[in-house]
């Protein structure tokens, strides 16, 4: 563990709490197409869900993190279409690097639903590997 400064918060990994779950389900993977004429644009659409349990009998703060695609394209852009972003917020946040992250506080007992979709959208002339 790196030295930290006393008085100052710091992250560190503990183990795994039997009591506390965060399952990730791809719910769907759908291909759709926009324009009507010349350009058309081609969106994989991408479904998942976190459900998140708190199986203790105490509340809990609970950070879930998941990372959106990056392109290295300029044709080739990823949309987050759930949650809604405007701007970071005490629940959420998106860094640069696309990396999204609900900060939670689960009740005992508690059980959550957290949506997430994106979107990949690129012309119909690019290719998209790794999807």
């Amino acid at each position: 563990m790196d030295l930290v400064p006393a008085g100052q918060e710091f992250v560190t990994f503990l183990g795994v709490d039997q009591a506390v779950k965060v399952e990730r389900r791809v719910l769907a993977r759908r291909e759709e197409v926009t324009g009507v004429f010349g350009k058309k644009t081609h969106r994989t659409v991408h479904d998942q869900l976190f459900k998140v349990t708190n199986g203790k009998r105490a509340d809990i703060d609970l950070t879930v993190g998941d990372q959106l695609p990056l392109s290295n394209h300029d044709a080739i852009k990823v949309v987050l279409e759930e949650p809604r972003y405007e701007k970071d917020t005490d629940a959420l946040k998106l860094n640069e690097q696309k990396f999204l992250e609900w900060r939670l506080r689960l009740g005992a007992g508690d059980k959550l639903d957290l949506p997430f979709r994106f979107a990949v959208e690129r012309p119909e002339d690019v290719i998209v590997v790794g999807q």
